[in-house]
């Protein structure tokens, strides 16, 4: 499993429509690709998600259902997840297609149901805690393709050495491989957005590599506790070697513990004892 231990800095687009209850925190709805606008980004999504007609499409964020008729086309099935309840409108306009389930509620707070992809427009400041959530989620799924504002999506993708790797880089690709996908400019949306976005794969490694998350969060912490600091440099800081060193006689305290709550429990066992009868 892993954590969400990262601010939440931006968003993403997903499959078919749910009605979820708009939070005060969140009240914008992320904007809508425009279909044949220059270049068609529907089209493009939806062929780069590589999606099979055995497939069950999972959507967040479709808005007012133009990529939903498109993602219904190219699969078996597509669920919805949508944030505005303004949006619930869109159910009767798909009535009588594969498009079924609804799902209403906060989709961080929501229990994602099986699919084999994920399409995703979602509230940029969500998009760190959802990226975890989608990687967390079990049976892992064949492929996400979500839209990131720019910066995200770049951390998101950054290799090491590059300007913007980063802790969301390090964990992310722990658990995935990620790759970018297309730009996508502001006029590409209805209404304009302030910032630029990116359409992102990210496609969960099989089999998910056995790391405590916990662990391996505080590792990566503190590798980047200090930026253009080098490995040696850092694990020599006087803090750092404090905080190593107290967890590691907390560790060594609690080990004792269980291994004499263990072995205490041994001992308080009757003893089975064997009779031979010689005959």
């Amino acid at each position: 499993m892993l954590d969400e231990g990262f601010e939440p800095d931006i968003v993403t687009h997903n499959i078919m429509l749910e009605g979820l209850l708009r939070s005060k925190k969140r009240t914008t709805h992320p904007q809508e690709p425009v279909v044949g606008k220059n270049t068609d980004v529907g089209d493009s999504i939806v062929q780069k998600s590589g999606i099979k007609s055995t497939d069950v499409v999972l959507e967040i964020g479709p808005g007012t259902g133009n990529l939903t008729k498109k993602l219904l086309e190219a699969g078996k099935m597509a669920v919805a997840i949508e944030l505005d309840p303004r949006m619930v409108e869109l159910q009767p306009r798909f009535q009588g297609t594969p498009f079924s389930n609804r799902l209403k509620g906060d989709v961080l707070k929501t229990d994602l149901p099986y699919f084999d992809i994920c399409v995703a427009n979602i509230p940029y400041q969500i998009s760190s805690p959802l990226t975890f959530k989608l990687l967390n989620h079990q049976p892992s799924f064949r492929r996400a393709i979500i839209m990131f504002q720019r910066e995200f999506a770049m951390r998101l993708v950054a290799q090491p050495g590059d300007t913007l790797y980063c802790r969301l880089s390090v964990k992310t690709q722990l658990y995935a491989r990620v790759s970018h996908l297309l730009k996508v400019g502001k006029n590409s949306f209805r209404p304009p957005p302030k910032v630029d976005s990116s359409v992102v794969r990210i496609e969960p490694r099989k089999p998910c590599p056995q790391v405590n998350p916990k662990e391996w969060d505080g590792f990566i912490r503190i590798c980047f506790i200090r930026k253009n600091k080098t490995l040696g440099s850092i694990f020599r800081i006087k803090n750092v070697l404090s905080m190593l060193e107290k967890n590691y006689k907390t560790l060594q305290a609690l080990q004792q513990l269980q291994n004499g709550s263990s072995g205490s429990r041994n001992s308080d066992r009757p003893t089975n004892h064997r009779t031979t009868v010689e005959t």
